[in-house]
């Protein structure tokens, strides 16, 4: 590629070129700037932010909120010391600012492990508050804080008040089926039983019905009835078709068909007369909504389209990116320039790009079969890119190339540059310092960049997926979860209680996010296996 023969001059700093001319940076601009900081979770720029708002504007009415803001991000930076001192140093009279700050200080000791203290300002917090956001993030908090230690029965109180309080919201949802899990836990099975029924009852389209479906198949074979089981895995499969609780009812199923069918279900199919809590709660879950748009590619392509077809005619490749960016940001209902936006991103070996615009499309995808959605729609959303160094890392490692498909997919959506605020880095979002161990002192300094290299990075990780695999006898869930929260953490939560089933330590993971984590990739990997392996039928285009 030639060369500018220009010099690299530095740009200045506007404030150093216009000098007294540079406006005045605004309280609102700084506070701007701090909340976004914020929700982008760059918290220790918006810590900065916050004590330049605190030092500059001491005496402004919002310096209460700025001072709660700012102890919360030194909780999320694990500094929960830190902003224990500043939150007990400020008092004030009842407030949403001061349920805001009880709140704050409640997750505080949870994370010095301190449960006498947080339970103390959580009294506080019922008492003068009781029908805050505060207290019910608080309530949220502390049943957290004890299933972090493996003990679910005293969860469950808080969680308890948490959905009786608050049934309506998002936390007293999770509160609601947290509760149920816990008397499963517990091997409680009438009380499980009734729970995961009113479960799905009070909230049909929770995010934990395929999950109470799966659970309430388990009980029904823990008793021996088995037409139950195989009714409620069967509409399981049938309703959510791809996830990760469907592939578990699938694999039930198998295992059931040499058990007798001891005697008929309790009616658990929607739609026909209700007959038990059961037949009632199943006939509320919501069916299936088809694909919302047209994904098949229009035979004239629109008007709109016109002058991106030219730019990419002539291998304009970058300026007819860019102008399907700007139709679809100026026009974000307009699918057929969606579909062609993540059309061309894969053809130009943008994969990770064409991936999350089709979610857009198809922002449902893992609730259809492969005959619902176009060929194409499935090739953008399950990339083969990099598939040669797959198998041959895998074969290399004795590892299951689709699992590591569903790796890649899921760590960095198949960027090889992608970097995460921890750094990790690369397609299977290797950190440099655990890519580095066992290497020679004097070769670790060019590691962390070679980490962007899909051949480099895809080896390494491999290496220490097989490691992790080993560590945890084969365990594949249990793998996944040491990959992503930590072997540290998945070894402690293992020797907090025994688990009848992989499934059943899935469920149980402390972390939402590790846990989706976890079914994630499971389901992936199943995808990938069916996609490559399989005579799929996909939707035809007329």
């Amino acid at each position: 590629m030639r060369q500018s023969t220009t010099p690299f001059r530095p740009r200045q700093n506007p404030r150093s070129q216009l000098g007294a001319s540079f406006p005045p940076v605004t309280e609102q601009l700084q506070i701007h700037r701090a909340e976004v900081l914020s929700s982008a979770s760059r918290y220790r720029d918006a810590l900065e932010e916050y004590d330049a708002l605190l030092q500059a504007r001491p005496s402004s009415p919002a310096a209460r909120g700025w001072e709660i803001t700012r102890a919360r991000c030194l909780v999320r930076l694990k500094r929960a010391r830190e902003a224990v001192e500043a939150l007990t140093a400020a008092t004030s009279n009842p407030s949403d600012a001061d349920a805001e700050r009880l709140a704050t200080l409640v997750e505080a000791y949870s994370q010095l492990d301190d449960p006498a203290s947080m339970l103390i300002v959580l009294d506080q917090l019922q008492k003068v508050y009781p029908q805050s956001p505060s207290y019910r993030s608080a309530l949220f908090s502390a049943g957290t804080f004890f299933v972090s230690k493996g003990d679910w029965a005293t969860a469950a109180r808080y969680y308890q008040a948490l959905a009786a309080a608050f049934p309506s919201t998002d936390l007293g949802r999770e509160a609601d089926w947290r509760v149920a899990w816990s008397y499963y836990l517990a091997r409680d099975a009438d009380k499980a039983r009734q729970a995961l029924v009113e479960h799905v009852a009070r909230h049909p389209a929770s995010p934990h019905t395929p999950a109470a479906l799966y659970w309430l198949g388990r009980l029904a074979e823990d008793r021996g009835d088995f037409s139950e089981a195989r009714a409620l895995y069967g509409l399981l499969e049938r309703r959510f078709v791809g996830g990760y609780y469907p592939l578990q009812a699938a694999a039930r199923i198998k295992a059931l068909k040499a058990k007798p069918a001891a005697r008929a279900a309790e009616a658990p199919t929607p739609g026909q007369p209700a007959s038990s809590p059961l037949a009632e709660a199943l006939d509320k879950i919501p069916p299936r909504d088809p694909p919302r748009v047209q994904l098949c590619r229009q035979a004239t392509p629109s008007e709109t389209l016109g002058p991106f077809l030219k730019l990419a005619s002539l291998s304009l490749n970058d300026p007819a990116e860019r102008y399907l960016k700007a139709v679809v940001s100026d026009q974000p209902g307009t699918n057929d320039s969606i579909l062609a936006l993540a059309r061309f991103q894969a053809e130009i070996g943008k994969y990770s790009d064409a991936l999350f615009n089709t979610k857009k499309l198809a922002p449902n995808y893992f609730e259809y079969e492969f005959s619902e959605l176009p060929q194409p729609i499935w090739e953008w959303l399950y990339p083969r890119a990099f598939w040669n160094l797959v198998q041959r890392q895998a074969r290399m490692n004795r590892l299951d190339p689709y699992l590591v498909m569903a790796l890649i997919r899921q760590e960095s959506a198949f960027n090889p540059k992608a970097t995460s605020v921890a750094n990790a880095r690369g397609l299977m979002q290797m950190l440099p310092s655990t890519a580095t161990v066992g290497v020679p002192r004097r070769r670790r300094p060019g590691v962390a960049q070679k980490l962007y290299d899909p051949a480099y990075n895809i080896r390494v990780a491999s290496r220490y997926l097989r490691q992790v695999l080993q560590a945890f006898h084969g365990n594949v869930e249990q793998t996944l979860a040491a990959y992503n929260a930590g072997d540290f953490r998945v070894k402690d939560w293992l020797g907090q209680r025994s688990f009848r089933e992989p499934a059943e330590f899935v469920e149980s993971i402390p972390f939402r996010e590790t846990r989706l984590y976890v079914e994630t990739v499971m389901r992936d990997e199943v995808v990938y296996r069916r996609l490559m392996t399989g005579a799929p039928r996909f939707l035809k285009c007329e």
